[in-house]
């Protein structure tokens, strides 16, 4: 990539084993009518053809690409993301998983908006769905569904949010806003000039665009649908891993996130002035966090759990205390549900049964 390369979009891309679907996610971008730009694929040390398909795509973006590998594998998103960000030139970035594809006008659509309001971010408010089969081929046959995450009233045309802090917050607690980083077009600098990092935990694009959502003096919601966001299996990184394994590293993934946003909380004199908002955020978020343990919690004696539970909060260096609470709060409602779901069924069990018995009668 020439040195003196200063493109309007740095799109970065983090990739572990994506050998099944990142041709089509770079052809994606072959295919934009806006030119513009550079992409930086970060390679997270994946055991597939990932890194040798993306090197065959030197020859067809040329100057355009920039192909990094990790020397370990980070087990999440979010350092990738981050050692894209430190090599990137972009005026704007752009972030896409690599299994995902966006429309051809996707990019020329947000970078005009992008100039038109001086925005720090524009925010697309819904997506494309498909499933792990569609291609991008088939994608000129058929339209897939739209749709979105927050369930409100969307935008017709760009509309500036308004800088009223608390205004900004309620909506965000009211879940108003799409919060993965592919929806978003975000202005380097100010992500550089707020220091903002990535958690290398799940959820951590929802943490920095409550962060984004804050600090931006700008933030444009667009009703433009450009991304393909594909419903794939994303369980290879756990195949070898054993439950109460997954398990910690979720915890230890909440308590990240929980850190970060609430460090970003108590140095903002708004949220110093207003405690009760910032215990808001810190409970929602972390609640919101906790929709990872879902599938987990179930499979492991309550217990264990527990113990694994106080054994990773022990371990950090930080008070933890309002976190613990939330989490055997929430780990106590799961137990009281998945109770109340095994009665329910052994009741129909039961009247299936008599029905069965009456029938044979």
């Amino acid at each position: 990539m020439e040195k003196n390369f200063f493109p309007a979009i740095s799109i970065i891309i983090p990739m572990y084993n994506a050998e099944k679907y990142l041709g089509e996610c770079l052809d994606s971008l072959l295919a934009q009518t806006f030119c513009d730009y550079e992409v930086i694929v970060v390679d997270d040390c994946s055991t597939d053809k990932s890194f040798e398909i993306a090197k065959n795509y030197i020859s067809k973006f040329k100057d355009k690409i920039k192909i990094i590998r990790r020397k370990k594998n980070s087990g999440g998103a979010g350092l990738p993301k981050n050692d894209g960000l430190k090599i990137s030139r972009g005026e704007y970035i752009f972030f896409m998983d690599s299994d995902d594809m966006i429309t051809k006008t996707a990019l020329e659509e947000l970078y005009k908006i992008a100039k038109n309001f001086d925005a720090d971010v524009v925010q697309c408010e819904k997506f494309y769905q498909i499933s792990a089969e569609n291609t991008l081929e088939d994608l000129n046959s058929f339209s897939p569904p739209m749709i979105s995450y927050p369930n409100i009233k969307f935008v017709t045309a760009p509309t500036l949010l308004s800088d009223n802090l608390k205004t900004r917050v309620n909506d965000w607690l009211e879940r108003k806003f799409l919060w993965p980083n592919w929806s978003q077009l975000i202005r380097r600098d100010f992500f550089v000039k707020n220091n903002f990092k990535f958690t290398n935990a799940l959820g951590e694009d929802r943490t920095l665009t409550f962060c984004f959502l804050i600090n931006s003096k700008n933030y444009v919601l667009v009703p433009s649908v450009i991304n393909f966001y594909r419903i794939a299996d994303n369980s290879l990184s756990h195949k070898n891993k054993k439950v109460e394994e997954i398990l910690r590293e979720r915890i230890r993934e909440v308590i990240q996130n929980f850190q970060y946003l609430d460090k970003f909380l108590s140095d903002k004199e708004f949220f110093q002035k207003h405690s009760d908002l910032k215990y808001s955020v810190l409970e929602n978020s972390t609640l919101d966090s906790f929709y990872y343990l879902g599938n987990i919690y179930y499979k492991i004696p309550l217990s264990q759990l527990y113990d694994v539970a106080r054994e990773e909060f022990e371990k950090s260096e930080d008070d933890n205390t309002s976190l613990a609470a939330l989490f055997f709060g929430r780990m106590n409602f799961f137990n009281a549900k998945a109770f109340y779901q095994s009665e329910k069924i052994n009741q129909l069990q039961k009247e299936i049964q008599k029905l069965q018995e009456q029938l044979k009668k």
